[in-house]
């Protein structure tokens, strides 16, 4: 939810859940950056200053991951679980959403490490020149393809995504010298 305001950009102040035609309204406690629903639909994550805000949608429960305790960002759902970014352990990590109080799975060092899509049980790494697949277990990373993208700043980041099976991967490139969807 964004609040309408005469100049600049809209401030984003809040997320909202439909559920089975009840709407409950999350307002953001500070800057609102994005927000997740992990595929179970049990958990929401919202990302504000920096920190991660995980809600578990059945209980009410609210717990905070601090920036310097490894919230995640450039990050995905799985079920019960996110992935992403922690700039603190310079990692690529697996928060068990059931236990956030816990510690992350690291499941690769990395720094600036790109996006990620979660789906079917698969990561997708999108970095600065490849497209790879992510063990969830932390076995390791797999290249598969030299993404071709030519240019440098946020719209030249690659975001490839995964279908609901986790078995095709899509994403732009201008590789050709324009802007081609693969």
């Amino acid at each position: 939810v964004q609040r309408i305001v005469q100049d600049g950009a809209y401030p984003r102040i809040g997320t909202v859940i439909f559920d089975q035609g009840a709407v409950t309204t999350f307002l953001a406690h500070g800057q609102l950056d994005e927000s997740h629903l992990d595929r179970s639909g049990e958990f929401l994550i919202i990302l504000e200053d920096d920190d991660n805000r995980i809600i578990d949608l059945v209980t009410g429960e609210s717990t905070i991951i601090a920036d310097a305790a490894g919230a995640v960002g450039h990050s995905d759902c799985g079920e019960g679980f996110i992935v992403g970014e922690d700039n603190h352990r310079g990692a690529c990590v697996r928060w068990d959403l059931t236990r956030p109080e816990g510690e992350p799975d690291i499941l690769f060092r990395t720094w600036n490490m790109g996006h990620v899509s979660v789906r079917g049980g698969r990561c997708l790494l999108s970095d600065a020149t490849h497209l790879s697949l992510v063990a969830l277990d932390g076995s390791g990373v797999t290249p598969l393809l030299d993404h071709g993208m030519v240019g440098s700043g946020y719209d030249f980041q690659v975001q490839g995504s995964l279908d609901p099976s986790g078995q095709v991967a899509t994403f732009l490139s201008n590789r050709t010298g324009r802007m081609e969807a693969y």
